[in-house]
């Protein structure tokens, strides 16, 4: 076969010849990223099954980042499917369809088996990146400050820097589509809203009333304790007057409770800037 294709480096007399196979180029053969839906069909239950067509002419089909793993990817079409029928867009993350109740109401679907996120103006990320953020913000209680210098110093270079907002907007969008496919939900908002009414509106839907239900049944050492009326180490507080303060010590356990609120970073230590200072001067004088 390598004969047939004149791919060998040698002729019949094997004789070497200065034209050889060049080695491969995988910048050339690179697949081509697309942001388009998931479906090629209108999925709205009182439509009618055709196929989409493209929102936009080829001319006008916007280009994006796309962040994915740690790799960014610039000039990625995006592409927006509609339905003809129904008039229902669909993008690679969410669907923008009319509100059945008020035909002059837009209203965003936004799907929990979407791939990519748009967590920018110009960027997107695909899940396996904000599944690796939601997880370093809460295993390492990271705010969302840290993560972005984390990132940047790591993988990003300063055309490919993500900012705080970019941080928190994936944290939220990663975050609803998990709480809402844990608990079998589609949530539906209105469309274009600001992403703190975004926050504000899935936990009034999904928060099932400030209680996370993965968490009813679970109980540990490290979050359960049994009530102590004093602590081991230092001496009790003696109450304050004035003070509304239970007598009776409660006999159940006192479980951990979560406050949302800001994660401030690590404090740096006077001494360690000192140091370095220090090191600096005998190396380099």
């Amino acid at each position: 076969m390598a004969q047939q294709l004149k791919l060998l480096p040698f002729t019949k007399s094997n004789q070497f010849k200065s034209k050889r196979v060049l080695p491969i180029s995988h910048d050339k053969i690179k697949p081509v990223h697309l942001l388009c839906p998931r479906t090629f069909t209108c999925t709205t239950a009182t439509c009618t099954p055709r196929s989409l067509i493209q929102l936009s002419r080829d001319r006008d089909i916007p280009r994006t980042k796309l962040i994915v793993g740690t790799t960014t990817h610039n000039d990625v079409p995006v592409l927006t499917g509609k339905c003809p029928t129904c008039d229902t867009h669909y993008t690679a993350d969410h669907e923008r369809f009319l509100d059945s109740n008020d035909n002059n109401t837009w209203k965003r679907l936004y799907t929990n088996n979407a791939l990519y996120l748009k967590v920018g103006r110009n960027i997107w990320v695909d899940r396996s990146f904000s599944k690796a953020l939601l997880n370093g913000m809460f295993s390492f209680h990271a705010s969302s400050l840290a993560y972005a210098q984390f990132w940047n110093n790591s993988f990003g270079i300063t055309n490919n820097a993500i900012t705080l907002r970019h941080v928190w907007q994936t944290f939220v969008q990663e975050s609803i589509r998990t709480v809402a496919a844990a608990s079998s939900h589609s949530l539906e908002l209105l469309d274009n809203l600001p992403i703190s009414d975004v926050a504000e509106k899935a936990f009034d839907i999904l928060g099932q009333n400030g209680t996370i239900h993965a968490a009813i049944p679970h109980s540990c050492s490290e979050c359960t304790h049994p009530y102590k009326a004093t602590v081991d180490i230092n001496p009790p507080i003696p109450p304050v007057d004035g003070m509304d303060i239970d007598e009776d010590p409660p006999s159940a356990d006192i479980k951990m409770v979560v406050l949302d609120g800001i994660v401030m970073g690590p404090t740096v230590s006077l001494n360690i800037i000192i140091l370095y200072i220090y090191i600096y001067v005998i190396t380099y004088g």
